[in-house]
């Protein structure tokens, strides 16, 4: 099947997918028993983390069998039937395939799934932090990303959804996202629960316009396409490629940028490592962007 066929269908099955998987996690918060697990030092896991990939990668895998999937969590029972769904995003599938896009094998995309980003400040009750994320690849390169949010203020949920060659657009209201722009404002976003001294240093250097400290990759990313941060530095090696494909999808189909802390692109290949060794750069523009390659260039 060819990406002209089948890449709207599947960024649908994503939306779709991604709003099941935020139905989910509310449902197991509103139960107030998370199940939490530890998977490592300081990296929780709860039951919503774990039923939301279930309804994930159920869902991705029995609609698009071609296509490879990679999630963060490592379970025994991987699928779940009870959790497939079924139905499909009609605000996507209004839209034709990027011309771009066309002509590309299923079998060469790759789907990035975080069940649920942000799991350290869920379970110390920052819920807004929370994002479930898919983002999708082709050939090492992010093409299309969802980004949805189960407890956004005043709704029940919402979903970020973008194409690269299409643009990004919020469901709640369908308006599309546009980035960018000549403006030189520096508000950083960055980690609420992690830093160090090179952060330290590039914060004094960028002295920026205001700070504003977040959980959760998704969610700072977002802060970016909200208009309400700059750009989001990460200067540590603990994100990994699910943490950032579908928010580079998604800043690059509105007009922004992501990449490495050298100013390298992030390469999403299944078959190397899954950790961004080099940070992340996230910005809305070209000026935020120079300003922080250039800073980082001194410390690194």
């Amino acid at each position: 099947m060819s990406v002209d066929q089948g890449m709207i269908p599947l960024l649908s099955a994503c939306v779709a997918a991604a709003r099941r998987a935020g139905s989910i996690i509310r449902e197991i918060t509103e139960r107030g028993d998370l199940q939490v697990k530890e998977k490592g030092i300081d990296d929780p896991q709860t039951e919503a983390d774990r039923r939301a990939q279930q309804c994930i990668l159920t869902t991705l895998k029995k609609r698009f069998p071609n296509v490879t999937v990679v999630a963060e969590e490592d379970l025994s029972q991987m699928f779940v039937e009870q959790l497939f769904v079924g139905e499909d995003a009609p605000e996507v599938l209004r839209y034709a395939c990027p011309a771009e896009l066309k002509g590309l094998r299923m079998e060469d995309l790759v789907v990035w799934v975080d069940p649920l980003d942000g799991t350290r400040e869920y379970t110390s009750g920052h819920k807004d932090h929370v994002t479930t994320m898919i983002g999708v690849s082709h050939k090492g390169r992010p093409v299309g990303g969802v980004i949805h949010q189960p407890f956004p203020q005043g709704l029940t949920g919402r979903t970020i959804w973008g194409l690269v060659g299409l643009g990004a657009f919020d469901s709640s209201t369908g308006a599309a996202i546009m980035v960018g722009g000549e403006s030189e404002r520096t508000r950083l976003a960055m980690t609420l629960s992690h830093s160090n001294k090179n952060m330290e240093a590039f914060v004094k250097a960028l002295s920026p316009e205001s700070v504003v400290r977040e959980g959760g990759a998704g969610n700072k990313v977002l802060k970016l396409l909200e208009d309400k941060a700059d750009l989001y530095v990460h200067l540590s090696s603990g994100s990994k490629r699910w943490d950032t494909c579908a928010g580079e999808a998604l800043l690059l189909a509105a007009g922004g940028h992501l990449t490495d802390c050298h100013g390298n692109r992030i390469e999403y290949n299944p078959h190397k490592s899954f950790l961004n060794e080099q940070g992340v750069v996230a910005t809305r523009n070209q000026y935020s962007y120079k300003k922080a390659i250039s800073i980082l260039h001194t410390l690194i």
